[in-house]
């Protein structure tokens, strides 16, 4: 941001953010390894945390267009929006290349990409986005209403009005009916949840799954052709198994995979069975949302998830920090589960990168104790001449 004057008015500008021209990366020789997988091959890419993992699919990105596969045939995936918009940033940079659509996208907003295309294919309206504030009022009406009312279903007594009556339960049961969608068999989800609790005698399941019928008629009632985040996703899933649906798209590159839910992995499926490679860069050790359906072993299951035969390739360096914060992540990591897989715990810190970080952070320590050194002495000569004057 600057200023200008203009008489006496201090007029504002913003100035455009200029990105930082990208680093040569120099890659080592498992992140070569990953680069050198055939065209048709569906991969693994695990990696401990600063082994370059984003850095490897990047470069692996630019690999394949060198190869002749147009950006427009490739979908990157993402955990975030954040994330998404820096990744996107970066590639444009690293391409220099227009493309029709986002070069990166989070899960959902590919699955709503989808939906809109079978949609225009099939000549009917598109389906609409359900907010989770949306899902939160509707829920809260219903459950206030029962409780009014002394109707709806027979809670366990645990389950209180007091605690209905939470904003936390609503959200606990938006989860509930979130995994449902993600992981029954497509069918009649209230009656499935239903079914499951008097399986195994889950008196909550039971009244979740008898609640859920009242609450799928209310939105069909009010908000006619709109569907929550786990709904759109399984329409997705079902939308790819058109061939005409993203007829174009060649390869499928995904960072953080430890982040993808069941119902991101049903829509790699359904890309899968259309022989579409999927690649999946992450580490299960740093899945920071397994409460909301997150499924780190994704990445050391593959094979299962996928339907089809799956390479892994592990990083085997560190490059972003040294020796004393890779025995800090081990001493963690050791003490958790593998979720499947494991051999990216065995990345090491080369001689050479933990100098080049301990140069670096000396040089940085440096600086900073020179700019604090000379903004004191600096501010103690001003003092000291000024006073003298102002006496």
């Amino acid at each position: 941001m600057a200023t200008d004057t203009v008489g006496s008015v201090v007029k504002t500008r913003f100035i455009p953010t200029q990105h930082e021209p990208e680093r040569a990366v120099h890659l080592d020789e498992s992140q070569r390894a990953a680069l050198d997988a055939p065209l048709a091959q569906s991969a693994v890419v695990l990696g401990a945390p600063g082994t370059g993992k984003t850095a490897t699919l990047m470069a692996l990105i630019a690999h394949r267009v060198n190869q002749g596969l147009s950006p427009d045939d490739i979908v990157i995936l993402t955990s975030g929006r954040q994330t998404a918009n820096h990744l996107r940033d970066a590639l444009s940079t690293l391409l220099q290349s227009a493309t029709n659509g986002a070069l990166a996208r989070t899960p959902m907003s590919l699955a709503f990409a989808l939906a809109a295309e079978k949609a225009e294919i099939d000549s009917v309206p598109p389906p609409r986005l359900l907010t989770g504030s949306e899902q939160d009022q509707i829920l809260g009406d219903l459950l206030a209403g029962d409780l009014s009312d002394g109707t709806g279903p027979r809670w366990p007594e645990s389950l209180s009005p007091e605690v209905r009556s939470s904003r936390v339960f609503r959200t606990e049961l938006r989860e509930l009916y979130a995994r449902c969608v993600d992981t029954f068999p497509s069918g009649d989800f209230p009656e499935l949840l239903t079914a499951l609790g008097r399986r195994t005698g889950r008196e909550e399941w039971i009244a979740a799954g008898q609640f859920w019928r009242t609450y799928v008629e209310s939105v069909s009632e009010a908000k006619i052709n709109y569907y929550d985040s786990s709904e759109m996703l399984a329409i997705a899933t079902r939308a790819i198994r058109d061939p005409a649906t993203m007829a174009s798209t060649k390869l499928i590159v995904v960072d953080d995979a430890q982040e993808l839910t069941y119902g991101a992995a049903n829509m790699l499926r359904a890309f899968a069975d259309r022989r579409v490679p999927i690649i999946l860069f992450g580490d299960p050790d740093v899945a920071s949302t397994t409460f909301r359906g997150a499924v780190p072993n994704l990445l050391g299951q593959a094979e299962s998830y996928l339907g089809v035969p799956v390479h892994t390739h592990t990083l085997a360096q560190v490059h972003r920090h040294g020796a004393t914060i890779r025995q800090a992540v081990s001493a963690v990591t050791d003490r958790i589960g593998t979720a499947a897989a494991g051999t990216q715990r065995r990345a090491s810190v080369t001689a050479s990168v933990t100098a080049s970080v301990t140069a670096s952070v000396t040089a940085s320590v440096t600086a900073s104790v020179t700019a604090s050194v000379t903004a004191s002495v600096t501010a103690s000569v001003t003092a000291s001449v000024t006073a003298p004057v102002t006496a």
